[in-house]
């Protein structure tokens, strides 16, 4: 089916809810390689700020621990969005978990950052894949998405993409919930600073600070 609109998936940032609600098909391909596809459409994309972007890969490779959990506490949750974890959680490669599993997150984050394997850049499974990899050209200067909304304001910047692209009627569906502790709480001054470095070009492109 075509649309006249392309959604571009930016991992860690609420995208499996927007593939779930406008029942399209899910891809991490960075936008550079997608020209074609976006010439004369409107496009659009979600980034979020690096460090809790950080703490949601790591969380997410750990899902698999609570996910009967998970699934208990929200059967009786109907929206768009749970239907989407359930219909595409994957768990990723078992050497992503395994690093997860065998480290607490301050650790995990020091040594995926400072081992800097190319394979952890994947799209798709990478938790140092950079964002500006969603909106910008090689050049890091040319932005190639019309328009990027902000993660920080989910629920309200959602809105706004279903009304650019003329699905009001999907607004009724949105259901966004909240459960991340304070960053303070969770990362210590090594991993924010690791963060800061690696993640660097995201923080000054999309304007966050640590």
């Amino acid at each position: 089916m075509s649309y006249d609109y392309v959604f571009i998936h930016n991992p860690k940032t609420g995208g499996d809810t927007i593939t779930a609600l406008l029942n399209i098909r899910k891809t991490h391909t960075y936008i550079y390689l997608r020209k074609d596809e976006i010439l004369n459409k409107y496009s659009f994309v979600f980034v979020r700020h690096p460090v809790t972007r950080m703490i949601s890969w790591y969380n997410h490779l750990l899902k698999h621990l609570y996910f009967k959990d998970l699934e208990t506490n929200e059967l009786n949750n109907k929206s768009e969005s749970y239907k989407c974890l359930k219909n595409n959680y994957k768990m990723g490669p078992d050497k992503h978990r395994i690093l997860a599993e065998n480290n607490n997150i301050n650790d995990w984050i020091k040594k995926m950052l400072l081992l800097n394997i190319d394979e952890y850049k994947d799209p798709d499974w990478g938790p140092l894949s950079l964002q500006c990899n969603y909106v910008y050209d090689l050049d890091y200067k040319t932005q190639l998405v019309t328009d990027v909304y902000r993660f920080e304001n989910y629920e309200e910047e959602l809105k706004k993409v279903l009304v650019k692209i003329e699905r009001e009627d999907l607004i009724k569906h949105i259901k966004v919930t909240n459960n991340s502790k304070q960053v303070n709480e969770i990362l210590n001054k090594e991993s924010l600073d690791l963060i800061y470095n690696y993640f660097k070009k995201d923080f000054e492109l999309f304007n966050y600070k640590l």
